[in-house]
C-alpha cells in the first residue's frame, strides 16, 4: 500500500514539473583546479618611481652619487619606445673626498697621480673650471660594467685588459649648481635584474620586458612631461622556452637593451 502512494506522488510531481515547464539546472563544481603554469608575471610602475630604487641602490654605493634619469624615446628601427637610464655624479668638495668612502669619479690634472692625497689637493683649481677632466676610479669601473650595454664593452683601440673604453660613455656638465658627470650607454635589463633578480626561487633564469605605456601629467606647450608609466614584464626563463617550443617557433631570450630634470628622490625607509 505504501509502495503505490509513493509511486502516485511521484508521479504526480512529474506532472506538475511537465506541465509547469520545470527545467533542472545543472553545474559543474570543480573541486580541483589544473596547475596555471605562467610564462610570465607584470608589474605597473612610472619611471619617476623606478628612479627612486635606482637611486636608492646606487646612492648607498657611491658618495658621489647624485641622481638619474629614465629617458623615453621612440626608436623607429624597433617600431617602440624604449627606455635609456643615465646615471649622475656630482664633484664634490675636497672635505667630501676626504670623508669620502667610495665614488665613482675623481677629478684629474693634467698628470695623473696615484695618491689620493695628491688628487684632492688638486680640486680645488680644477674644479674651478668650466673644463672639469674626471677619471673613473677601480670601484666605479668594477661596479658600473655590469649595467653596460654588451655590444659597447667590445673596443679594438683599447688594451685587452680593459675592452671597454669609459671615455665614450660618459661626459661632464659644468652648471652654475656644480659639475656633474653623466654616465650613458647603460642596459636597461640589466638594471632591472639588479633590483628585481635574475633567478627564480627553483634556480631558473629570468628576464625582463619594460613597456613605456604613456605620460603623465598635462603637456603644455612649453614641456612635456617626464613621467612615464612603465609595465615590466617578468619571463621565467624554463616556462619561455617550453611555450616557445609548443608554439614551434624559436625564442631567443631577451638579452636587448633598452642638464636635463634629475630624479634625485629616494625611497623612504621606514
Amino acid at each position: 500500500m505504501e509502495q503505490n502512494v509513493t509511486n502516485t506522488e511521484t508521479t504526480v510531481n512529474e506532472e506538475v514539473k511537465k506541465a509547469e515547464n520545470v527545467v533542472e539546472v545543472v553545474k559543474l563544481d570543480m573541486k580541483a583546479h589544473a596547475e596555471f603554469e605562467a610564462v610570465a608575471d607584470t608589474a605597473i610602475t612610472t619611471t619617476d618611481d623606478l628612479g627612486k630604487v635606482i637611486n636608492s641602490i646606487f646612492g648607498e654605493v657611491f658618495d658621489d652619487y647624485y641622481g638619474c634619469t629614465l629617458k623615453v624615446e621612440y626608436m623607429p628601427n624597433y617600431c617602440a619606445y624604449v627606455v635609456f637610464p643615465m646615471l649622475y655624479f656630482k664633484v664634490l668638495s675636497n672635505e667630501e673626498y676626504r670623508n669620502a668612502k667610495r665614488t665613482a669619479f675623481l677629478p684629474m690634472s693634467e698628470v695623473a697621480a696615484d695618491s689620493m692625497v695628491a688628487r684632492v689637493q688638486r680640486l680645488s683649481r680644477i674644479a674651478a673650471t668650466s673644463g672639469v677632466k674626471v677619471e673613473m676610479t677601480a670601484d666605479g669601473k668594477s661596479i658600473l660594467e655590469d649595467f653596460v650595454i654588451k655590444n659597447s664593452k667590445i673596443n679594438q683601440n683599447v688594451h685587452l685588459e680593459d675592452s671597454f673604453d669609459w671615455t665614450q660613455a660618459y661626459n661632464v656638465i659644468p652648471t652654475e649648481n656644480g659639475t656633474f658627470v653623466r654616465v650613458f650607454k647603460l642596459d636597461m635589463f640589466n638594471l632591472l635584474k639588479m633590483i628585481y633578480g635574475d633567478k627564480s626561487a627553483d634556480g631558473s633564469k629570468q628576464y625582463y620586458q619594460i613597456t613605456p605605456t604613456g605620460t603623465i601629467g598635462a603637456v603644455t606647450q612649453y614641456q612635456k612631461p617626464s613621467n612615464w608609466s612603465l609595465i615590466i614584464m617578468r619571463l621565467d626563463g624554463n616556462n619561455l622556452n617550453y611555450a616557445a617550443k609548443n608554439l614551434g617557433i624559436y625564442m631567443q631570450i631577451p638579452e636587448v637593451s633598452g642638464m636635463p630634470n634629475v630624479n634625485t628622490e629616494r625611497l623612504n625607509h621606514h
